[in-house]
């Protein structure tokens, strides 16, 4: 059976993809391949075998979780967690023996390097004689060789000068600076490219920063190499590290490489004084998209001799907002040991008064600045835009009260006073949800006048949300196998995660209201089933949560794929083969039953002992056409013509002889009494067997499913409702 492709993974399903990862050859791929899509379809086939149907995007997510997971512990980063974690000795025995291995592979491969390097410094010079030209593929091609102590030591050299260290802290974008580095390393004798050195950069970092929080938390087991010298770097002690490291002769990078230098003081105040003009200061402060204005202030600052572009420009601007705001928090505060420079220059700039800048005497003067110095004027078409946004639209007057009227004003949250859209949106998911619903048999209705109950029904799978901090020992993502606050609305809750299934997406909880109608004095639903009532993650991931904090794109996924809702990938029919012509009145009450689920019905006349020729070619028919079918053997007194199906046939068969006047208790014993091999059912009701071939099609298809649960519920409430009549003696 095919559960939920959203559900969070189980204990077997685990074991299941360990135990297909930990074969050698599967392992070693793993190890070697980045673009691996065909291998996890690979082990998503192999767990089919195994009984466990997960795709290949959902197996490859829980490889790289596992992974991640045995990581963290292994650094020291969960040490107190290492007895409890699951599965910690499966994955040591796959990863840890890879480890071993690639250490291994690592040494051997470096010392084949050095051997092959001293054989050919003796040959060397006669085959150059020769003219023979030594073909030797250059260290640079081999990516992942293992760094050497003297490479290291190396790179930390370089690392240490203080012009580098400098870029390296302020430069994002720095492919300029590495291959400059590359060539400090190839002058010294080492040969490694770029990338190479990028990418030992930052593993250096990273083991930096590990070790660091370790001793932090009073972890004495973790070691480090070269520590104290990355320590002396990441400090700013250079001195230091220069006495403990071997020197080499560093060369300043080239001005062309510099692109990410700090800025100086006299380019910081430059800057400053350009912003600080009020037809710039005013714009800076309404665009969104400033492009335009800070390549303008980048031109200002070239006639000045200040070559920045208006990427850099606008860098350095954020750069002072942020480090303004903070400085003030902390003045705010009450610290004092904090300082920053320029803070007067700020504080003149982004405290002045919105009013002052929005004077008309002001903006009659900027017009010709602007005019003069070749600045696009970008005031009117935004205004414009701010002018027709900000009259809110009120919609019908939902309720009045003392102090406040309550209009419509719901939307896609671009403005809190301004929503267009989503009203639209959210009727539309409810009204599929509502047809989702009555095709279920789940009644609901929309009366004209309701009084609410003051109480929200709440239904969880997931232990998430508000349930949380109200339950502070329950881990987030627990799920509930019962749901949390099972009440009347648990058959809608049922229903809905199972139609949601289908999409790949886990219904987490939801949330509806209740009311009475007050005509008929009945209780009925009396909210709307949209993106406000759930929540939804996809593909069982929380990060890409489709639920009410979020904004108008998630309210449109969730109307488009609601549709979806409505339609079921798996088909399947129900064919009633009857001895005679005159079963035609008991063969109609099980087209009838079929037809109330939603499954097509068809109806034959074969006899399996006048003529099996024909029986088994009617078989062959629908067999042929590749739609899943349950057969339905209407045979009388000698039922021969369902043991004859079932014997032919892997397709499900089910015994419904029809009671008649000469039928007597002897004549069932064919139906039930039957050769080996036969795994044929028998049900006397015509009712009863729909219902039985229903459940055999609701397994792959939500749509019988939900008509099959919501015909459960309901005989449990009229039960319910005729033991009250009964204890009330109304009946």
């Amino acid at each position: 059976m095919e559960r939920g492709a959203g559900r969070y993974w189980t204990e077997d399903e685990i074991r299941a993809l360990l135990s297909v990862w930990s074969e050698k050859n599967i392992k070693n791929q793993l190890h070697g391949t980045l673009r691996n899509k065909g291998l996890f379809m690979y082990i998503a086939k192999r767990m089919q075998q195994l009984g466990v149907i997960r795709d290949w995007k959902q197996c490859r997510a829980k490889y790289k979780n596992l992974k991640y997971e045995y990581r963290l512990i292994k650094c020291g980063q969960s040490v107190g967690d290492v007895g409890k974690a699951r599965f910690y000795d499966e994955l040591h025995a796959i990863l840890g023996s890879e480890e071993t291995a690639e250490e291994e592979k690592d040494n051997n491969d470096r010392l084949e390097n050095e051997k092959l390097l001293d054989s050919t410094k003796g040959t060397h010079g006669d085959t150059q004689s020769k003219g023979v030209q030594l073909i030797i593929p250059p260290v640079s091609n081999e990516g992942g060789k293992h760094w050497t102590a003297k490479e290291i030591r190396a790179l930390l050299n370089i690392w240490s000068d203080k012009n580098i260290s400098r870029q390296l802290k302020g430069t994002v974008r720095n492919q300029k600076i590495f291959e400059h580095i590359a060539r400090l390393l190839q002058e010294a004798g080492i040969d490694r490219d770029w990338r190479q050195c990028r990418t030992k950069y930052k593993n250096l970092k990273h083991e930096h920063a590990v070790m660091k929080k370790a001793q932090e938390t009073g972890s004495k087991r973790k070691t480090m190499k070269y520590f104290r010298e990355l320590d002396a770097i990441m400090s700013g002690k250079h001195t230091s590290l220069k006495k403990s490291l071997c020197h080499t002769e560093l060369q300043r990078p080239p001005a062309a490489i510099e692109i990410g230098k700090h800025w100086t003081t006299e380019e910081i105040k430059a800057l400053i004084s350009i912003w600080s003009k009020p037809s710039i200061r005013k714009q800076l402060e309404e665009m969104v998209r400033n492009r335009q204005i800070f390549e303008h202030i980048a031109s200002l600052l070239q006639k000045q001799g200040i070559d920045r572009d208006w990427r850099q420009c606008r860098t350095k601007y954020k750069n002072l907002k942020h480090e303004y705001s903070v400085m003030k928090r902390a003045m705010l505060s009450g610290y004092k040991s904090k300082t920053m420079k320029f803070f007067k220059e700020l504080d003149n700039i982004l405290q002045s008064k919105a009013s002052e800048l929005s004077s008309q005497s002001e903006s009659d003067e900027q017009q010709p600045c602007r005019k003069e110095k070749g600045l696009p004027d970008l005031r009117p078409w935004y205004f414009a835009e701010m002018e027709s946004s900000t009259e809110m639209k009120l919609g019908k007057k939902l309720n009045e009260g003392k102090t406040k009227e309550v209009p419509i004003t719901a939307g896609n949250a671009a403005r809190k006073d301004l929503m267009e859209g989503k009203a639209s949106i959210s009727n539309k998911t409810t009204s599929f949800i509502f047809k989702l619903l009555q095709e279920a048999v789940i009644r609901v209705s929309s009366p004209p006048t309701c009084e609410m109950i003051p109480i929200e029904w709440v239904c969880r799978r997931i232990a998430n949300g508000s349930f949380l901090k109200r339950n502070p020992g329950v881990k987030e993502g627990y799920k509930f196998f019962l749901q949390k606050l099972r009440c009347f609305l648990s058959g809608n809750f049922e229903i809905l995660e199972k139609a949601w299934a289908t999409q790949e997406c886990t219904l987490v909880d939801m949330k509806i209201e209740f009311g009475v109608d007050v005509t008929k004095k009945e209780i009925v639903l009396a909210d709307v089933i949209d993106n406000d009532s759930w929540r939804l993650w996809p593909a069982g991931d929380k990060t890409h949560t489709k639920d009410k904090q979020m904004v108008k794109r998630n309210f449109e996924w969730v109307a488009d794929r609601v549709e979806l809702l409505l339609k079921s990938n798996s088909q399947g029919r129900v064919v009633v083969l009857m001895g005679s012509i005159s079963d035609l009145a008991h063969c109609e009450k099980i087209r009838k039953s079929c037809s109330n689920y939603g499954i097509p019905c068809e109806l034959r006349v074969t006899s399996a002992h006048k003529g099996p020729d024909e029986t088994l070619r009617i078989k062959s028919e629908y067999e042929g056409d590749g739609i899943p079918t349950v057969f339905i053997a209407v045979a009388g007194r000698s039922n021969g013509l369902g043991p004859v199906m079932s014997g032919n046939t892997a397709y499900p068969v089910i015994n419904c002889p029809p009671l008649t006047a000469d039928w007597g208790c002897q004549d069932i014993w064919s139906s039930l009494r039957m050769p080996s091999g036969l795994g044929c059912s028998t049900v006397l009701s015509p009712e009863a067997a729909a219902q039985f071939a229903a459940q055999i099609f609701g397994l792959n298809n939500h749509l019988v499913w939900s008509k099959l649960r919501s015909c459960t519920l309901n005989t449990w409430i009229s039960l319910k409702q005729a033991d009250m009549k009964l204890r009330e003696c109304s009946i």
